[in-house]
């Protein structure tokens, strides 16, 4: 029992001798000191470690004074290792979010990590903006329990408002602002907010490739030459940073998958959806990829919840709603399929495919609305020739067999590369070109109104162009049937 007590005692010392030593070697460091062991261990990953280092800076220079401009630089240090619960509540509980910009920033930008977005736009901070015109909320005038609160606030002294009005500058924290803010806008789905932020952010900081890129990406600004958020893709190229290629290899990934799709190569598909779930497993795209997988597949109930899962991890993911749309579509759940529709054409109102997937979703169901939208998405994109192809589809269905010609000849000529609408394309030289099989059903088309028309001889030569692919499918039985049928008519 005597000798237990004494090892207890004795292993009790040496925890307290070695604890008093750590602390003799803590206080001895210098403030380089400490920056180095941060810059370390923030290089290392270890944000565990830094976050330790980095209270024990700011403590040790709170003990001599107290500084706003230092606790500005301890929240800029906790951004970095990415403790956004911690800086918000202790920006918030000295209420200092509406006394500078700095402490504004930072603020919201811990919100947005947190997806706390319906607080941010709500936020009072207008008077803070170095701008009008800018869609932040300002404080209410004579708010009592605002006023209150905010007397509880430490007072900015000069030599802070001026370190912090330098660390604003240095840091473009304004056009850093406006970006979280453009975010926040284009996720709650308000497009000409978001406009407006991610506007002065790039005007702000001419080098702010993130504002550019969301301008770019969600159609915000046509990308023109006169447009001043536009800037030739060549001149930026090599000075590209890690996160741009990945948001490019990420684009890129919906492009390789919908080919995929197309030529119903579900093994590749499934590899691809297999490491995209398993590098990126809460990023919209690799569910979108397993989706397009199971639709391949024809397995719907699996590309309707998988779809569904990329459609509601980011609202805002128009591409997904399309996908939906057609996955309901091949169901022939048209309500729902137009509900997705209509939701793709909110958030990307400037691309043509949503408009014209609701105008063949309502020719589908025999609705006259479907002219409408596939005017507005001709006016889009006037020289697409699927585009063409589907106008002159709904003409045909209501027997305007001369303007259904008129918009199938243009979407032929747009195809095989000549001007639209200065000829009639020749059925006889068509035959000589060599055209992918995607526009199999054009060229029937073609047939089927030359027919109508008493175009016999043409009729055949366009059902001929079809029927010469070598792979069989149904359409090629109708085609070899129409054949026989205008040759009997000829004879």
């Amino acid at each position: 029992m005597i000798t237990a007590d004494i090892n207890a005692l004795a292993a009790s010392s040496a925890a307290a001798f070695t604890d008093y030593r750590e602390e003799m070697e803590r206080s001895t460091l210098s403030e380089t000191d400490h920056k180095i062991l941060i810059t370390r261990y923030i290089s290392q990953g270890d944000y565990e470690t830094a976050t330790f280092w980095i209270d024990i800076l700011y403590a040790k220079k709170s003990e001599a004074s107290f500084s706003l401009f230092d606790f500005a630089q301890y929240i800029k240090d906790l951004t970095v290792v990415q403790q956004y619960k911690r800086i918000s509540e202790l920006i918030l509980s000295r209420h200092l979010v509406k006394k500078h910009l700095v402490f504004a920033y930072y603020y919201i930008n811990a919100l947005y990590h947190l997806r706390m977005f319906s607080v941010i736009v709500q936020l009072p901070i207008g008077n803070l903006m170095p701008s009008d015109g800018l869609p932040v909320r300002y404080p209410d005038v004579h708010c009592g329990l605002e006023d209150y609160l905010d007397s509880l606030s430490t007072d900015i002294t000069v030599i802070d408002v001026m370190q912090l009005n330098k660390m604003v500058v240095s840091l473009k924290l304004f056009s850093a602002l406006m970006v979280v803010y453009g975010r926040t806008y284009i996720l709650l789905e308000n497009r000409d907010f978001a406009t407006r932020c991610l506007t002065a952010a790039f005007l702000q900081d001419r080098h702010c490739l993130v504002a550019e890129q969301l301008l770019k990406k969600y159609r915000l600004v046509p990308t023109t030459g006169s447009d001043p958020c536009y800037r030739l893709v060549f001149k930026f190229i090599l000075d590209l940073s890690i996160d741009v290629i990945v948001d490019f290899f990420k684009d890129c990934v919906l492009l390789h998958a919908n080919c995929l799709h197309y030529f119903q190569d579900w093994k590749r598909l499934f590899l691809l959806a297999h490491e995209l779930v398993l590098s990126f497993p809460d990023h919209h795209y690799s569910w979108y990829v397993v989706a397009v997988y199971y639709f391949t597949c024809n397995n719907i109930a699996a590309a309707k919840n998988f779809i569904n899962k990329a459609a509601l991890m980011r609202r805002a993911f128009g591409e997904a709603w399309i996908a939906y749309g057609h996955i309901l579509a091949t169901e022939c759940e048209n309500e729902q399929a137009l509900n997705c529709y209509y939701r793709a054409a909110r958030i990307l109102p400037w691309h043509y495919e949503p408009k014209m997937y609701i105008g063949m979703q309502y020719c589908r169901v025999g609705v006259r609305m479907a002219e409408d939208f596939l005017r507005e998405a001709s006016c889009l994109k006037s020289c697409d020739p699927i585009v063409m192809h589907e106008r002159g589809s709904y003409y045909y269905r209501y027997s305007k067999f001369r303007t259904a010609e008129q918009f199938f000849h243009n979407a032929l000529l747009a195809v095989v590369g000549k001007e639209v609408g200065l000829e009639y394309a020749n059925p006889f030289l068509i035959m000589s070109k060599q055209i992918d099989r995607f526009w199999q059903p054009l060229l029937s088309s073609l047939g089927h109104v030359s027919r109508r028309l008493g175009k016999y001889k043409e009729s055949i030569a366009f059902h001929k162009s079809v029927f010469f692919y070598r792979t069989a499918t149904v359409l090629h039985e109708n085609v070899l049937r129409n054949i026989v049928n205008l040759w009997v008519m000829l004879l």
